[in-house]
């Protein structure tokens, strides 16, 4: 069993030993030039992949704008009916205002006009008694007493059929 063992191990050895002398696999402290990319290379393809990604963004931008500005619009257009319906009413309530302050000058007009006629009238009632007055002053008693006497014997009499 030791000869097996000591037989394994030197076929292992030696194919060891054979493998690193194939040109085509890296050996210890050198790289295979296939296997490896330079860092120019490797910039160069970032630069390109980059590019391929702006492109592809620049071309998706306005779908991108659109789709995030689209809640903001339909926001926009719902305040933008909100204050139309409000300049509406602010605009039917000044006009009801404007009616009912005409109505009220209208009215408040026709009263002072009504007081005035008012005052006017109590002042000739009030000169038609001052003048009344007068006039029974200056009438002798014995023609007011006749005058009573004859109103009283006017409301007293019979009516005439």
């Amino acid at each position: 069993m030791k000869i097996i063992r000591y037989a394994i191990v030197l076929a292992a050895l030696w194919l060891m030993t054979g493998c690193s002398s194939m040109s085509f696999l890296p050996r210890e402290g050198t790289a295979a030039k296939f296997n490896l990319a330079t860092v120019e290379y490797v910039e160069q393809q970032n630069k390109s992949q980059n590019d391929v990604i702006v492109k592809e963004l620049q071309g998706q931008i306005e779908e991108i704008v659109r789709k995030l500005t689209e809640v903001d619009r339909e926001k926009l257009a719902d305040l933008e009916a909100q204050i139309a319906q409000q300049s509406k009413m602010i605009a039917d309530v000044q006009a009801s205002a404007d009616s009912t302050r005409s109505s009220v000058q209208m009215v408040s007009g026709r009263l002072l006009k009504d007081i005035s006629d008012l005052k006017s009238a109590n002042k000739n009632t009030q000169l038609f008694i001052d003048q009344f007055k007068a006039d029974i002053e200056r009438l002798p008693e014995e023609a007011l007493r006749e005058f009573n006497n004859a109103i009283n014997a006017y409301l007293n009499s019979e009516p005439e059929k």
